[in-house]
């Protein structure tokens, strides 16, 4: 069984993201920083999911 909360990639040609629904918005912007793609100036969003973001 895939778990789909640390799922991510990211495509640098086409600019794009790709995440598991149930990763943690926080998660994914610490993510997106290690490969220097977050702002650097960022509001905290502690407990949102992907999932919740979209509903």
């Amino acid at each position: 069984m895939t778990n789909f909360g640390n799922y991510y990639k990211l495509n640098k040609a086409k600019q794009t993201v790709t995440c598991g629904s149930s990763m943690f918005l926080q998660t994914l912007i610490d993510k997106l920083a290690i490969d220097g793609y977050a702002l650097s100036n960022m509001p905290g969003y502690g407990g949102i999911t992907i999932a919740g973001i979209l509903q």
